[in-house]
């Protein structure tokens, strides 16, 4: 008691008992800019290297990493390049002291555009960088005007052919690679703020906005000439190539609008200006990224042409009134093949798939004309083709770089938006399900819906399926689709007229040779029962004579 009695008769000051919270405690989700996430453990866990950046670091969450050190001379040349190419645009004939004092000016005036933004900068992060203010304002600038030069001269303004990155083709993909890693981003409002401030001073050949700058990097040899004002900026340049995929979506579904800015159709007539070259096999983004911009759904004057039927009404509608489960029992390619269901390559956006059927063999399945257009291909340029169930895909170029890609993408939409919006993840957990071992991949292959340049088709289908691997909850939006496909592949009928066109009529030859023996078994037929026939029409002409004569 004794002790509880002094312990009592000490006095306890204020700052005993208040705990600080405010170094313990912090809620980036709250806030509105916070949007670079590191990739959750279980995410990295399946594989490591898809989400850590190889050759450059970018952002804090990377910084004085051994292994990237080497390119940080580079990434202080690019600094220093930036800042001769915005003093060109000043007046020529001043003295060599003039000169280094406007470049200190300079970088003095971008120190100050990222240290005013400092804390917004750091709000963007969901982690806190462990660095003094102003080694975190060096390495944003740094990183940024390293971005900023690289874009300018990718888009055509390098004075000579003799750049180190743009020179070595191994390293300009690598360098695009690292470039679009969740973990490994800048914001994208301090890169758009640097260029605006100082793109007046540029000498390049056209006044260019960062954001058709980052789109032409992304996807090369494309052209963004406007960009609507009055919307949202991206977040950073995952985000950005996240859109470039959805981008018909939202801007089909939503009318335009949407949280980011839209992307006009405004490109060249030839397939391969538009986007990457779908026979390279490095491009750092899939064939469906690639095509052109009016090809993926961007021509505005068809609103919904290029959706498929879940996408009739928006997606948060969709959403709500879709089953989540409608993925669980749905068949692999190879399984719907066995059901008469055919596959067939399309031309538009990464999420243009679409299940057609007629309505007439809704009710009457035995009246598909698979078997026919199986033996007559000419045909299918007939009202035939309508007549048998076929699901339509784009293309879907796989490379070396596609899972780092996806599995980005796919962060991105599992750490930042909410679930009905997860449309990348819902794509790939689609082909999850459609792939399911090589066999599904040889067929999807077979009708060039998959450009495999991985080699290996087995490769292929480990990839997709390990996509997937702890992905959480996805957008429905495919229910749809899914709810029709499992619909007709548990129609037994639809089996059975499969299971006739393989057997009997699955080329020319086959077909030739069933319909012969169809032809030969009704003679064989009709000579077995022609005499029983005769006689029988004989015995009655016999009696009716008979009975004439009698009378």
């Amino acid at each position: 008691m004794s002790g509880i009695a002094d312990t009592d008769s000490v006095p306890i000051q204020r700052k005993d008992w208040i705990i600080d919270v405010s170094q313990v405690i912090r809620e980036p989700a709250q806030w509105p800019e916070c949007c670079i996430y590191r990739v959750p453990k279980k995410l990295r866990k399946v594989n490591q290297d898809a989400y850590t950046p190889k050759l450059i670091s970018i952002g804090p969450l990377h910084h004085g990493s051994k292994e990237l050190s080497d390119m940080e001379n580079l990434k202080v040349r690019y600094f220093k390049l930036y800042c001769d190419r915005a003093l060109k645009g000043e007046e020529d004939g001043a003295s060599t002291a003039k000169a280094e004092e406007k470049e200190v000016q300079l970088q003095k005036r971008l120190a100050r555009i990222v240290s005013e933004n400092r804390e917004k900068i750091h709000n963007c992060y969901a982690e806190r960088p462990p660095l003094k203010d102003g080694e975190f304002v060096r390495m944003i600038l740094v990183d940024a005007t390293f971005i900023i030069e690289l874009f300018l001269r990718a888009f055509g303004d390098a004075e000579d052919g003799s750049d180190y990155i743009l020179s070595k083709n191994w390293l300009t993909q690598g360098i695009k690679q690292d470039l679009i890693l969740l973990e490994n981003q800048l914001p994208f409002f301090i890169l758009e703020e640097i260029h605006k401030t100082f793109s007046k001073l540029h000498v390049i050949k056209e006044k260019t906005d960062f954001l058709t700058l980052a789109g032409s990097y992304l996807i090369p040899r494309s052209s963004y000439d406007e960009i609507k004002s009055g919307l949202k900026e991206v977040k950073h340049l995952t985000d950005l190539l996240r859109y470039l995929f959805i981008l018909p979506l939202k801007r089909n579904v939503a009318g335009g609008g949407g949280d980011h800015p839209k992307i006009p159709n405004n490109t060249s007539n030839n397939p391969d200006k538009a986007g990457l070259n779908e026979e390279s096999p490095s491009s750092i983004l899939p064939n469906s990224a690639s095509k052109k911009l009016d090809e993926t759904g961007l021509n505005e004057a068809s609103p919904s042409s290029n959706l498929p039927n879940s996408a009739s009404k928006k997606p948060d509608e969709a959403s709500r009134n879709a089953d989540p489960s409608a993925f669980c029992n749905l068949p692999s390619a190879s399984n719907l093949d066995g059901a008469g269901v055919e596959f067939r390559k399309v031309k538009g956006g990464l999420f243009d798939i679409e299940f057609k059927k007629s309505m007439c063999m809704e009710w009457i399945p035995c009246l598909t004309c698979s078997w026919l257009l199986a033996c007559l291909p000419c045909l299918k340029r007939t009202y035939l083709k309508s007549m048998e169930p076929c699901l339509e895909v784009p293309r879907f170029s796989v490379n070396n770089s596609t899972e780092t890609v996806f599995r980005n993408l796919m962060a991105l939409e599992q750490c930042h938006y909410p679930i009905e919006h997860t449309y990348i993840c819902a794509y790939i957990v689609l082909l999850d399900h459609l792939i399911d071992t090589e066999k599904d991949v040889d067929l999807l292959v077979r009708k060039k819906i998959i450009l495999n340049h991985l080699g290996s088709n087995d490769a292929v289908a480990i990839m997709i399926n390990r996509l997937c691997e702890e992905i959480g909850d996805v957008s429905p939006y495919y229910s749809d689709l899914s709810e029709k496909l499992i619909k007709h592949y548990e129609n037994f009928w639809n089996h059975a007229m499969a299971t006739l066109k393989s057997a009997y009529f699955a080329n020319i030859w086959r077909g030739t040779a069933t319909v012969v023996g169809l032809i030969v078994l009704g003679f064989t037929l009709w000579g077995f029962i022609r005499p029983y026939v005769s006689h029988e029409r004989g015995g009655g002409k016999s009696k009716r004579a008979n009975a004439d004569s009698f009378t």
